[in-house]
């Protein structure tokens, strides 16, 4: 047990009766987004037409009996509404019970949407299963386009569930990791997951096991059995790679995936396999909930079968070097009730300096509601679950209690306070912030030149004196393609300030590069957009030793003709560096021999290459790694 948490059960008593009424509910009641009562299933938010206001994308479909509904686009315009768009291609594919995700695959300013199609009929084993293609739709000035030459992405057929963006090799452009559901039939046909590699050229290609890991060998014969559950990238112990933890199905195993660049090797068996943590995870969150840097774990968990349902909060204590969570309890009926979990955000939606949770369950009766959960912050970060609107989820025609689904959280109208719309099996609906008059900061992030533009996987880290007994804090936020359960917030991080009136600082950790870039002497209640800068090349520097080999991606990338391939190493060693064309054959041997342990750099010239993928291999005594670069002339 950590000293944290010992500090919690010590003053938790002390503090708990001032904690539950200290705090009032931030929304106003439910807006209905539309007047079906068919299920929805996910929430996407985007600035998908680049105004400034935050558009959202609402995913529909039966869960149970197969039925195909029509997808919702909603357009913000500015106005306090969102209005619904009827776009052929793209809010009438069959996601039946998916989900969607923003990003912006092919790097050119304009936000794409790749969405989920489940299979046919109803849940297995009865009626007639046909899996369906995935929906990638490429944005541009003309809008959304429904891309049909993208590669194995769109023409992979599986009954696919959660999906979600992330650059797995930091080269600048988004990968995807599909969790795929369970194939009609009697008996444990389990689909295994996907993963999709962008080539940097508009097209991807599907990763076999032994190119990426275990983590897409999803099936029963290999008890890798997730079932078409929630999961969520984080780089959990900052190294500088997306990882993934992938929740469970039907009482199988969670499982924690260690990203290393090239791959994802399966971490923390005793902590995530335990007799004692065997249940049905349907939503992922991420999120620092206690200021302390790094990436907490929440996971909303569902009965099935023998299972509990219990949700579980994991505290991370990981670091380069080591790897811990342990599991925080105490929280009040945070991990004891409300067994039909599935969404599940964190925001600081009072915007008083630390992030807060919001449960959407599925139960339709009164054991089931959903919660809003407001942490005290502080030295002790409780979270205490509060009355609110947000927790029968009724939209006012008295049917039906909850049954909530996928959740996400976007400041809709711009005043600096987070919104949150809710999908359920039923009218979706929206809850708008009523606002405080506490200090904010919202901050958007793009990728220079041809890369990672819409900034997935940069960490934004904020300090500033919020006032109280909390003092100066430093918060962080992830740039993410999802949370919880088919959910995925706004791209822009926000961060609440307290009584704060100038911001420290604003640093931006980039992936890839691995440059940071800080900001200093800032106003509050501003709107930030930052662009990261011409720095992701490091001069050689030995008196800034790593903790263990890392390589760069190359910048720039693409390139033309000259770029820079940046490593890191934690001792002296003997170092080759050499590239390799699209076919494996060796083209340069760029660098061989010795350097001190330190930062280094090199210049690479392909004048004389035609254009093309290549790829730069970097070995270091019994380290190696093979990163991919672009040439284009």
């Amino acid at each position: 047990m950590s000293k944290r948490l010992e500090v919690k059960f010590i003053f938790l008593v002390l503090i708990f009766t001032a904690q539950l009424f200290a705090q009032g509910d931030p929304f106003n009641a439910a807006v209905v987004l539309d007047t079906s009562q068919t299920e929805s299933q996910g929430v996407a938010f985007a600035d998908y037409n680049n105004d400034g206001w935050v558009d959202v994308y609402i995913t529909k479909g039966n869960s149970t009996d197969g039925s195909h509904y029509l997808n919702l686009l909603f357009k913000n315009d500015g106005t306090d509404s969102l209005k619904k768009q009827n776009i052929e291609g793209v809010t009438d594919v069959d996601s039946t019970s998916g989900c969607a995700t923003w990003g912006d695959y092919n790097n050119d300013g304009y936000i794409d949407l790749y969405v989920a199609n489940a299979q046919d009929g109803p849940s297995p084993p009865f009626g007639d299963h046909t899996p369906k293609k995935n929906s990638l739709f490429r944005n541009g000035p003309t809008g959304l386009v429904n891309e049909t030459e993208a590669g194995d992405i769109v023409d992979v057929v599986e009954d696919s569930r959660h999906l979600s963006w992330g650059d797995y090799d930091n080269d600048g452009y988004l990968d995807v990791f599909v969790d795929n559901g369970k194939v009609g039939g009697f008996g444990p046909m389990k689909a295994q997951n996907s993963f999709f590699e962008n080539n940097g050229d508009g097209t991807f290609t599907e990763k076999t096991d032994a190119e990426i890991g275990d983590i897409i060998k999803d099936d029963t014969e290999n008890s890798y059995s997730t079932f078409g559950s929630g999961f969520g990238w984080c780089d959990y112990n900052n190294d500088g790679y997306y990882d993934i933890f992938n929740g469970n199905g039907f009482g199988n195993r969670n499982r924690l995936w260690q990203n290393d660049g090239s791959g994802f090797t399966e971490v923390l068996t005793d902590t995530f396999q335990s007799a004692d943590n065997i249940t049905s995870t349907m939503g992922v969150s991420w999120g620092d909930y206690d200021n302390d840097g790094d990436m907490d774990l929440f996971l909303a968990n569902i009965i099935d079968g023998n299972t509990t349902g219990w949700n579980y909060l994991y505290e991370n204590e990981s670091t380069t070097s080591t790897t811990h969570f342990f599991r925080v309890k105490g929280n009040d009926d945070l991990d004891t009730s409300f067994q039909y979990s599935k969404g599940s955000v964190w925001g600081d939606f009072d915007n008083d300096g630390d992030l807060d949770l919001f449960v959407a369950n599925d139960g339709a009766d009164a054991n089931n509601i959903s919660r809003l959960y407001m942490n005290s912050g502080d030295s002790l970060y409780n979270l205490t679950p509060i009355t609110s609107f947000v927790e029968n989820l009724d939209p006012g025609y008295g049917s039906g209690r909850g049954n909530g689904r996928g959740a996400a959280a976007a400041d809709i109208n711009n005043d600096g306070s987070l919104d949150l719309i809710v999908a359920r099996n039923g009218k979706p609906l929206l809850y708008m912030n009523k606002g405080s008059d506490s200090s904010f900061a919202v901050i958007s992030v793009k990728g220079n030149g041809n890369t990672n533009k819409s900034g997935i996987g940069a960490k934004v880290r904020v300090v500033a004196d919020i006032g109280g007994s909390a003092g100066v804090t430093k918060q962080m936020r992830e740039i993410s393609g999802q949370t919880g359960a088919a959910g995925q917030n706004s791209l822009r991080a926000h961060f609440g300030l307290g009584f704060a009136t100038i911001i420290d600082s604003i640093y931006i950790e980039w992936p890839g590069s691995g440059t940071v870039d800080i900001y200093t002497n800032l106003p509050v209640n501003q709107f930030f957009e930052y662009v990261e800068k011409f720095t992701s090349g490091i001069k050689d520097d030995v008196t800034k030793i790593p903790e263990q080999f890392k390589v760069f991606q190359n910048y720039p990338n693409p390139f033309n003709p000259v770029t820079k391939i940046s490593y890191g190493l934690p001792n002296a060693s003997n170092v080759s560096i050499e590239i390799y064309n699209a076919v494996g054959q060796k083209v340069e041997t760029l660098y061989k021999g010795h350097k001190k342990a330190g930062y280094h750099e090199i210049d690479f010239n392909a004048a004389n290459l035609s254009s093309g993928i290549y790829f730069y291999r970097v070995q270091a005594g019994k380290f190696n790694c093979v990163k991919k670069m672009m040439l284009i002339k």
